[in-house]
């Protein structure tokens, strides 16, 4: 009997021993952790943990911790291979979407019909949530390009798909919240956070890094509001039971610790700045680039569907973002306007259905916290004052935050959408296609109203009012060269009357064995801020003997995308500057790629980068369907030319030109955005001028007695270029501004100054103007700061032009001096006017041509603008001024000397 007692005694302290550590572990477990410096990560751990611990069996949208994220990581490409086809051509959607064809974009589909209609059959398949959502997003960003692109009626073998995916879903078939936000993202580290450095977006419209930055913004904002979600899941449970009030007040304090870190950190990433990339999201770009594809469709068809009737749907908004809803319907915030409760329902359809039904479930609810709390004072009972009291304080620190948060969010409507478009802010619309200032502030009134009777206006609230505007901004292998002659660079580059500088036949990639080549470079801008580009390229394949083989033609086409892919894949880390842990500097090129990129940069005797002549004169895409080979014809006897160049021939007719300008488009691009096109426009029109600059110096060559008409001739061509600069502007300084902020990692390498991008957007590689100063005789400068001198200078022997254009250079000599001489001649003074006048025009135009390149330094880089006009432009302005004539004058001077026999050369 004692040895039972004993055993008894013993078993009980055991038991005991255990239950304290159990109490102690889990009171070990509930403690806070100590607050981070970065907001951002701290808000994402927990989103980590369920990334790390979530099984696959878990239903995608199951609403727990990650919040309404979803409960693993997206699938970034379907399993089926029968959806490759919506992967190529969405990857290609920024390009396409650049060219603004609409046909060419159907074309491409239509080559394809055939694996879009298997595709088709592939749907029926599917099996996995996950793949569903992987293809709606595919179908989406295809779908929103081709309205992008001017498409009213979708073909039957994208649209069935399309339809066919989004009712598996129960969801519409248009770009939503979801495909654009909440299930288009990737861990750039699996272990790591969501947050903006270790997130890249799966789809895109667009090559900016604004595109990638807008989205990053709401992704996160998603992750830090995890919590919130979470403690309304629990708190929905006990909120009818009775003596539940300090589990809500932990509940409330939950949601405000998260709420917290999404108005504080999460909402002013949208206003982030970087060193020399500015404004993250820009909103320029944003409302002139990124929106229209986010604005629905108004009365598209989709064929086969709903027989043929035009379908009008809203495009994606953070409207249909399930949090707010949520926090209203949860802390007891009504909706005034039957008008906004209708819109808002109607964005629900586009939500996941498990988020529909998470909000569905707590707007039913009888309780929310607010009747909670008024009930709990009209009967709480006299031990109860404190609770109650303590969590109405709570709740009006919830609705204070829910105030911020739409105030912030009003503000940044206002610097997004309102300013940029420049009307009537009562006529705004928001990304979904809502009156934007009228629902938001009407969605402030509610929230106000919210608050509870008993109390005055909280501190918070007019201090969380009054602060928005100062928080918100806040061993190379060595090769056998194959013998060439240069004859056939020389034919291709031949300088002429006929075609200038241009080439005599646009360079083309290899029909054969390079159309791998071509297809990433359609995916360029796709590529580049994703971080996705390096993986591609290391994978790609090319054969020295097929390269050996090509002509020059080829060779210069494969050169150009090259350069492109070269620049890109060096810099394109810098570009998306979310990672300071980047070393800086250009990412050294693959072994394999740089051989092939040297191989041929020594084939063409180029330079081992992106020269003007890649990125200008050889980048354009000339579509049989945009210049048909009639119409040139027709211009050439328009012009009496019979030149072989159709660039040449595309410039000849002004009335032509400009009709045609709209089709200059560049083969390459890094941002897809008609802003990079308009700059490429810019330079490339002044080069198309080149014919006739040539043709006047070598009509003064064939015939010195014509000199007085090829001046004058040039005259007129100059000031031709120098017009062109004023068709092409966008008008908008804010856009050039920003376009060279993500254009110039990209062009120069790592660490170029702003003096080295502004003397390649004066003058650049291309010998035009260095031919111009050199044979009108202008003074140079021997100032230290002479820097635009020294370039000019240096493109004698600057390999980055053709040898072609070197030689021609080389052999253009000065006319000055025999000016000079006529004026000691026995000419006519009539003639010396003549001649003086002509002489002195184009020094004028020249002038004048060489002012508006300044000007578009000045526009492309205003903060470097002074100091480059002041410096570095007057040198060129006063030695342009100071080689004026006065031919008549020095007549008058002279006449007492005997006259010589004058003699214009020209050396060859």
């Amino acid at each position: 009997m004692l040895l039972r007692q004993n055993y008894t005694r013993v078993f009980m302290s055991i038991g005991l021993f255990t239950l304290i550590a159990e109490v102690l572990r889990r009171k070990k477990k509930r403690k806070k952790p100590k607050k981070k410096k970065d907001a951002i990560s701290k808000s994402s751990s927990s989103t980590t943990l369920y990334l790390s611990h979530t099984a696959s069996s878990t239903p995608l949208w199951e609403v727990d911790k990650s919040g309404f994220l979803p409960s693993r990581p997206p699938r970034e490409a379907p399993s089926d291979d029968r959806f490759c086809v919506l992967s190529e051509i969405v990857e290609m959607v920024p390009t396409l979407a650049m060219m603004d064809d609409s046909s060419s974009f159907l074309d491409l589909i239509r080559r394809r019909e055939s694996a879009f209609k298997a595709a088709v059959v592939a749907l029926i398949e599917i099996r996995e949530e996950d793949e569903l959502e992987c293809v709606h997003g595919l179908y989406s960003y295809l779908v929103c390009g081709l309205i992008k692109c001017g498409v009213s009626t979708i073909p039957e073998y994208v649209a069935r798909g399309f339809k066919m995916c989004a009712d598996r879903l129960n969801r519409r078939p248009m770009l939503d919240y979801a495909g654009c936000v909440l299930y288009n993202w990737a861990l750039v580290d699996p272990q790591g956070p969501v947050s903006v450095e270790n997130v890249r977006m799966l789809r895109r419209f667009t090559g900016l890094i604004d595109e990638e930055w807008f989205f990053k913004t709401h992704l996160v904002l998603e992750a830090a509001a995890g919590d919130a979600v979470m403690a309304m899941k629990e708190g929905l449970l006990q909120l009818e039971s009775k003596n539940n009030y300090v589990f809500m007040i932990e509940v409330l304090r939950r949601i405000e610790t998260s709420i917290g870190v999404v108005v504080r950190d999460c909402l002013p990433l949208m206003f982030e700045r970087r060193g020399e990339h500015g404004a993250l999201c820009d909103y320029y770009f944003f409302f002139h680039r990124l929106r229209p594809f986010m604005s629905g469709c108004k009365n598209v068809i989709f064929c086969g569907i709903d027989h043929d009737t035009p379908l009008t749907l809203p495009g994606p908004s953070g409207a249909m973002s399930t949090l707010l809803p949520c926090l209203d319907a949860f802390l007891g915030v009504k909706n005034s306007s039957s008008k906004l409760s209708k819109l808002l329902a109607d964005f629900s359809k586009s939500m996941p259905i498990s988020h529909r039904g998470f909000l569905r479930k707590i707007s039913e609810q009888s309780l929310s916290i607010r009747t909670l709390i008024i009930q709990a004072r009209k009967y709480r009972k006299s031990q109860d004052t404190d609770i109650v009291e303590a969590l109405a304080t709570q709740f009006e620190r919830c609705i204070d935050l829910l105030l911020d948060f739409r105030w912030r969010h009003l503000q940044m409507v206002r610097k997004y959408i309102v300013e940029p478009s420049g009307g009537d802010a009562s006529s705004v619309a928001g990304t979904g296609g809502t009156a934007a200032l009228e629902y938001l502030h009407e969605h402030i009134a509610d929230t106000e109203a919210a608050k509870l009777p008993s109390t005055g206006e909280s501190w918070f609230l007019g201090g969380g009012v009054r602060r928005v505007n100062t928080v918100l901004i806040s061993p190379k292998p060595k090769f056998t060269e194959p013998e060439t002659t240069g004859e056939e660079s020389d034919e291709l580059w031949h300088v002429n009357a006929e075609n200038g500088l241009l080439p005599r036949r646009q360079p083309v990639l290899p029909s054969h064995g390079f159309d791998h080549l071509e297809s990433v470079v359609l995916r360029l801008p796709y590529l580049c801020v994703g971080r996705r580009l390096h993986a591609v390229v290391q994978s790609l394949q090319f054969s020295l003997e097929k390269i050996k083989q090509l002509n020059i033609d080829e060779l210069e086409g494969l050169r150009v995308r090259l350069a492109f892919m070269a620049a890109a894949y060096q810099r394109c880390d810098s570009v998306a500057c979310v990672n300071p842990d980047i070393p800086p500097g250009d990412t050294p090129l693959p072994l394999h790629f740089k051989e092939v990129y040297d191989f041929v940069a020594d084939l063409l005797d180029r330079p081992k980068r992106l020269c003007f002549t890649d990125l200008v004169i050889c980048n354009l895409r000339m579509s049989p369907s945009i210049y048909p080979a009639e119409k040139i014809q027709q211009n050439k006897k328009k012009a009496n030319v019979d030149s072989l160049c159709p660039y040449a021939s595309m410039n000849q007719d002004d009335d032509y030109a400009k009709e045609e300008r709209c089709a200059v488009i560049p083969a390459c691009s890094f941002l897809a955005v008609p802003e990079e096109v308009s700059l490429f426009s810019i330079l490339f029109q002044t080069e198309r001028s080149s014919p006739a600059i040539v043709a006047a110096i070598l009509s003064s060559m064939n015939n010195p007695r014509k000199l007085t008409e090829s001046l004058q001739s040039l005259r007129m061509t100059l000031r031709d270029a120098a017009l062109r600069h004023d068709t092409e502007t966008t008008h908008v300084a804010r856009a050039d501004k920003s376009t060279m902020r993500r254009l110039r990692h990209f062009l120069l390498p790592a660490g170029a100054s702003d003096l080295e991008l502004a003397s390649m957007l004066y003058s650049g590689d291309s010998v035009l103007l260095p031919i111009v100063w050199r044979f009108l005789g202008i003074p140079k400068s021997k100032a230290a700061t002479a820097e635009l001198q020294r370039v000019r200078d240096a493109l004698l022997h600057n390999r980055a032009v053709p040898t072609a254009h070197r030689n021609f250079l080389r052999r253009v000599s000065s006319i000055r001096d025999n000016v000079l001489r006529i004026c000691t001649s026995t000419e006519p003074l009539h003639h010396l006017a003549r001649l003086e006048a002509a002489y002195n025009g184009c020094v004028d135009e020249l002038l004048r041509l060489c002012s508006r390149r300044s000007q578009l330094v000045c526009r492309y880089l205003p903060h470097f603008a002074s100091e480059f006009r002041d410096i570095y432009f007057e040198h060129d302005r006063r030695a342009l001024l100071s080689a004026r004539l006065s031919l008549l004058l020095d007549r008058r001077l002279n006449q007492r000397r005997p006259s010589n026999e004058v003699r214009l050369s020209f050396s060859e």
